[in-house]
């Protein structure tokens, strides 16, 4: 038991070595991402705006489109990393995933225990009225209280 929890934490500790828990570093590469993606977006309105200025009509048009699109597919969202998790959070989700099929293995187990021990209660049960039959035909004296195991009581 005791190495299977050290394996167990040790197992726990190599998946979460890798994450990295600094919410500063989290939260500027989230600015780097930011800043990025807008000056490729100035760059890109930029490039539309002279194919627009240099172009004809139908220049014009798919420049006015392009611009059109891009602005509703980035309202849809943008590219973001996972955010840091901490050592709990990693334990949680493990933890969801492992207790459900411990606690059935345990069940299963108490429940095998419990059906042994009632099968074991049925046999003495059984060998005790066996006994009691066979003392009533043969004419002896039953006891009172108890079985072969017991001190007995035996009637005077």
């Amino acid at each position: 038991m005791k190495k299977s929890l050290i394996a167990i934490a040790t197992a726990a500790m190599f998946l979460t070595g890798c994450a990295s828990t600094d919410y500063a570093l989290y939260a500027q590469t989230q600015q780097l991402i930011a800043t990025k993606q807008a000056e490729a977006e100035i760059a890109r309105a930029d490039a539309l705006k002279g194919i627009a200025a240099a172009g004809d009509s139908t220049a014009k048009v798919a420049a006015v489109m392009s611009l059109q699109f891009a602005s509703q597919s980035q309202s849809q969202g943008s590219q973001q990393i996972a955010a840091p998790t901490s050592f709990g959070d990693t334990m949680l989700k493990w933890a969801s995933v492992l207790v459900p099929g411990l606690t059935q293995v345990y069940a299963i187990g108490k429940s095998t225990d419990v059906a042994i021990t009632h099968s074991n209660n049925s046999l003495k049960s059984q060998q005790s009225n066996n006994d009691m039959v066979v003392d009533l035909v043969k004419d002896r004296k039953t006891p009172i209280v108890g079985d072969a195991d017991d001190v007995l009581l035996y009637p005077n």
